[in-house]
């Protein structure tokens, strides 16, 4: 959400003195391309230039009518072009006005290997790029033909042309009229003709078209003024924005914080709360929880708004933001899997911000994000006490929050189909899984260093070893570090094992239970159809893959149609995909993981404790079996969590107090729909797959469990009235 300017790669060279410079083609180097058996062809004489042209033209004018209008009126420059031709194949076009060829770099092969280079520097996020010319027209043809990111990210093109009769020639040269052209693909902005500069302003008024960060230097001409007056605009704009900045911060400094926590509680407040939602459509989960957060506060009587992203290659940007603030005046802007730093400098530090951490991700677990949590914030994750004691996370701020459900219309399961679904992006094969854990990495040091730990992982699974949670990789993490002369923080290295956990264990853990599951389903006519990225690559699920399944009704739909669905993930059970999935009112055979075994157990200690009892040290003193039970379970807790609470008791009464034990315990008819391993896999899905009238009884008690206390709706009222509790206090300091 950066609005700096556009990072200058003219010719795709720095000089010596930092300055990034233009390479422009001359003369001599027109000659020296006749001599290696270029000649070069009027533009004029080709037959099919005409048509081309007049296709190209037609399809501009669907899409831009006031540029092909300027084309048109540009006339005829054909006598100015001409073709270079090598062996008899069209590789750019020459200019008689320049004495050379149009691009700045020669050969056209060179010109687009270096693009295809700059362009790979960000092509997990590829950012909007400014073209300073159209050149032979080659570089917009290879941007079109760039495939979106993994996430479903494009960039956004500006295209600078002040000389309109180059862009005709270069529409007789391509035929650009179909789909997904530089003239048909809404990615592409043209700015052409003298009057440039004012379509430039324009194109970056439109909403969601931010800042280029990338300026390819793709024509000879006036690159470095046609440079200079872009960054001119993006100069002002940055004022403008600067502007409301002041605005909006000073609004907020003059609004006491207790008015605001107040605003926020769900029967508290003088008028109804507002709330500005920022998500993004390139998540695979979290813009469906987004929007489920917003029909929950708008259910519950809160005004809302969102911003996502508009299309694959825009972004929300610095002056949305702004504008929203200024104009709809939230009392908190509620984000997910991000604090304060993904505004960059535009959200001020006055505007309370609510942080929802649905996962631990790298950015998130860092001393410096611990730190950045100001006193109008407030932090939900699923382990508080991790964030606090490893990275600073402040303790009265960071409050503890489970997965909520979508609970969907529709009647009773039908299972319709003798099948189990398993809907997971985690059918990826071994040597997928080192590498996505390597990408991870911004720096090749930590590129390095997560490859060689996830090769070792990989092997280490292999030969049996388990991981039951990311504190049982952080050992091999500290073991590869110090081999690689490189020893990590303690923070570094459980965030390094964290990484590995996630990309390496997780789909390791559900691939292995998919096994078990085929293996057993073969036994009873039983199909297994597996959901998601990956499968259909890997030579052992493949077939069964059933490719990507829409969140949504489809997959609700998916959900109750099969006899069996599979929940296996590698931690805590009560996950996003298993509630909503009961909420769909599907049946569901879960791997049971440790940590569930362990918040069973805990649940039957804490019913056998007196009363009376609120500290470890008063149970000790009471003495009897649950005290015998307290350094067994303490010993357990240290193998599943980073951080175990100091004293177990009092955490768990508090929980209790808060409501919280039942809200985020396990489902009814847990243990009688779990297994372990591939034998009670087996007899789990004997036990099951001809009661149907069994199945139909979990479902609806456990449908009933979610709705009553994880729906979006109760968990959203919850959710508000802790954040208002917790900013009025710190406003009160």
């Amino acid at each position: 959400m950066s609005n700096a300017g556009p990072r200058r790669c003219a010719g795709f060279r720095r000089a010596a003195s930092g300055r990034e410079r233009v390479t422009v083609a001359s003369a001599a180097a027109a000659e020296n391309a006749n001599a290696a058996g270029v000649r070069v062809v009027p533009v004029r004489g080709d037959p099919g230039g005409a048509s081309r042209l007049a296709a190209n033209l037609s399809a501009l004018e669907r899409t831009n009518a006031p540029v092909a209008a300027r084309v048109r009126a540009a006339g005829d420059a054909a006598g100015r072009f001409g073709w270079a031709l090598r062996e008899g194949a069209r590789v750019g076009l020459v200019d008689g006005k320049l004495g050379g060829p149009v691009t700045a770099v020669w050969p056209p092969e060179l010109h687009r290997e270096r693009v295809a280079r700059v362009l790979a520097e960000d092509a997990g996020q590829p950012a909007a790029v400014l073209c300073l010319g159209v050149g032979d027209g080659q570089v917009l043809a290879q941007l079109a033909e760039e495939l979106p990111a993994a996430v479903g990210m494009r960039r956004a093109v500006y295209v600078v042309e002040p000389d309109a009769a180059l862009l005709r020639a270069c529409l007789s040269t391509h035929d650009w009229s179909g789909a997904g052209s530089p003239l048909t693909d809404p990615r592409f902005a043209w700015c052409v003709g003298p009057a440039w500069p004012s379509q430039a302003r324009r194109a970056r008024a439109r909403t969601q078209w931010v800042a280029p960060r990338v300026a390819l230097a793709v024509g000879r001409e006036a690159v470095d003024a046609v440079g200079d007056r872009w960054r001119a605009i993006e100069d002002a704009r940055t004022r403008d924005a600067e502007a409301v900045w002041r605005r909006v911060a000073a609004g907020y400094d003059a609004k006491p914080g207790e008015d605001l926590a107040a605003a926020l509680d769900p029967g508290g407040g003088s008028r109804p709360g507002r709330v500005l939602l920022v998500t993004s459509r390139f998540t695979t989960v979290l813009q469906y929880s987004s929007r489920e957060i917003e029909r929950a506060l708008t259910a519950l009587g809160y005004e809302t708004r969102t911003l996502i992203e508009k299309a694959d290659h825009l972004r929300v940007d610095p002056e949305e933001i702004l504008g929203t603030l200024r104009d709809f005046e939230p009392d908190a802007v509620f984000t997910l899997d991000h604090l304060r730093a993904i505004f960059g400098r535009w959200l001020p530090a006055t505007v309370p911000l609510i942080s929802w951490l649905q996962d631990d991700l790298t950015h998130l677990m860092q001393a410096e994000a611990g730190r950045s949590v100001n006193r109008r914030q407030v932090v939900f994750t699923h382990d508080p006490a991790r964030y606090v004691e490893h990275f600073g996370y402040p303790k009265l701020q960071t409050l503890p929050q489970g997965k909520m459900a979508r609970i969907a219309p529709g009647g009773g399961p039908s299972a319709t189909e003798n099948s189990l679904a398993f809907v997971s992006n985690a059918g990826y094969r071994t040597d997928q899984l080192v590498a996505k854990a390597r990408n991870s990495a911004s720096d090749a040091s930590s590129r390095r260093l997560l490859q060689v730990a996830a090769e070792r992982l990989v092997a280490a699974w292999a030969g049996g070893e388990r991981y039951p949670a990311s504190v049982g990789v952080r050992p091999l993490v500290e073991t590869v570090a110090t081999d690689l002369g490189r020893p990590l923080t303690p923070g570094a290295a459980l965030a390094a094992a964290s990484t590995l956990f996630i990309a390496v264990v997780s789909p390791l853990y559900r691939q292995e239970a998919v096994r078990w599951v085929i293996d057993a389903a073969s036994d009873r006519g039983l199909r297994v159809d597996l959901f998601g990225a990956g499968w259909s690559e890997h030579p052992d699920f493949a077939e069964h893959a059933r490719g990507p399944v829409a969140y949504g009704k489809d997959l609700d739909e998916l959900t109750g149609r099969s006899r069996f669905n599979l929940q296996a993930v590698p931690y805590y059970c009560m996950h996003q995909r298993l509630l909503d999935g009961v909420a769909a009112r599907g049946f569901f055979l879960i791997r049971e993981h440790a940590t569930d075994v362990w918040r069973r157990d805990v649940d039957a200690w804490e019913a056998a404790w007196p009363a009376a009892v609120r500290s470890e040290a008063e149970l000790l003193a009471y003495g009897g079996p649950a005290a015998d039970a307290l350094g067994g379970l303490r010993s357990r807790a240290a193998t599943l969590m980073p951080c175990v609470p100091e004293d177990l008791v009092a955490d768990r009464r508090g929980r209790r107090e808060r409501g919280e034990s039942e809200r985020f315990g396990l489902l009814p008819h847990h243990g009688e729909v779990t297994f372990r391993d591939a034998a009670s896999c087996r007899r789990l899905l004997e036990r099951w797959s001809d009661d149907a009238a069994g199945r139909a009884r979990v479902v609806d008690e456990q449908r009933a469990h979610v709705e009553r206390l994880l729906g979006y709706r109760v968990g959203m009222s919850d959710m508000m009235r802790r954040s208002s509790t917790v900013l009025r206090a710190a406003a009160a300091v």
